[in-house]
């Protein structure tokens, strides 16, 4: 259960904060929700069922990029920074600390990372499932 609680409340962050920095993404997915159910009786009154959802594909792209950019996940794999420093996206972080990287980029070669179409950022597959997806998408 906890698994879940986190996949939902980390993926409507991570939209809620891509959608309040991008007021033209907003925009967008409002209209095409608001067109969708005026042309369609899969919603129910105000509510957005997760298959009224899935059938928005500009809906589903603008969580998938907020996924890809704030993993859904509350956790990184700690690793201590060597004797000799070490930098991280151009900033030099001392021998000592603390710094954690998600468990997703590892073992993973670039083509893949990019190839958002077989990739599913924070949820992932196989038997790794998360089960707390359905819940995740559709709130």
């Amino acid at each position: 259960m906890a698994a879940e609680f986190d996949a939902v409340f980390l993926t409507l962050a991570a939209a809620r904060v891509e959608f309040r920095t991008n007021a033209g993404t907003t925009s967008r997915v409002t209209a095409k929700i608001d067109a969708a159910r005026k042309a369609s009786s899969i919603f129910q009154g105000a509510t957005v069922s997760h298959g009224a959802a899935a059938k928005l594909p500009y809906l589903q792209a603008c969580l998938n990029e907020a996924l890809r950019l704030w993993y859904n996940i509350a956790a990184s794999l700690p690793r201590i920074v060597p004797t000799e420093g070490n930098n991280i996206g151009g900033q030099y972080i001392p021998c000592g600390y603390t710094v954690g990287m998600p468990e997703r980029l590892f073992n993973t070669d670039e083509a893949q990372l990019n190839n958002m179409a077989t990739r599913n950022p924070g949820f992932e597959g196989s038997s790794r499932k998360c089960p707390g997806e359905n819940v995740a998408r559709s709130v």
